[in-house]
């Protein structure tokens, strides 16, 4: 539940405390400017543009926060193929429905679950396994060891007993 949260977000909410004051950040009186974050974060990567909008328009979202431009396009190509989506629906054109319905968020996780073979590395439940996914998902977080709470902390609240 790290990329969305424990709360289930949708869509990164690109709120960085690291970064934030370069970006406009005033204490108490305004938030960093998410559109520059987001552009220079993602611009020139993941199919995005370099001087453009589109680190903003294609940003995390969905269950597995799907990133940059050529993710939503070939996450539209191959839903398609898979006869999940009729041709009226695009993702590149229209990348907020990802978070504004829920089929397509957990579309977007199991296309890129399956898309990146991230069913390889989830033979064994330890840590080794957790590691190597997020090594796919998110390679340079510093996240690893929250992730590994938080698959523990999902195992023993046994939320997904009728899955095993």
């Amino acid at each position: 539940m790290i990329e969305c949260g424990n709360t289930l977000e949708l869509k990164e909410d690109l709120r960085y405390t690291r970064e934030s004051n370069k970006y406009g950040y005033i204490k108490n009186i305004q938030m960093a400017n998410k559109i520059q974050i987001a552009n220079i974060k993602y611009n020139g990567r993941y199919g995005n543009i370099k001087n453009s909008n589109n680190g903003w328009n294609f940003r995390d979202r969905g269950l597995i926060q799907l990133t940059g431009r050529y993710n939503y396009q070939d996450f539209t190509i191959k839903a398609r193929e898979l006869m999940w989506i009729d041709n009226t629906i695009n993702f590149e054109k229209n990348p907020n429905l990802i978070c504004e319905n829920g089929k397509y968020a957990i579309m977007s996780a199991v296309y890129f679950w399956v898309n990146k073979k991230c069913f390889e590395k989830a033979k064994n439940t330890n840590n080794e396994s957790i590691d190597a996914i997020t090594n796919i998902i998110n390679k340079h977080t510093d996240s690893y060891k929250i992730r590994q709470e938080q698959y523990q902390r999902i195992k023993n609240a046994n939320i997904f007993k009728n899955f095993i």
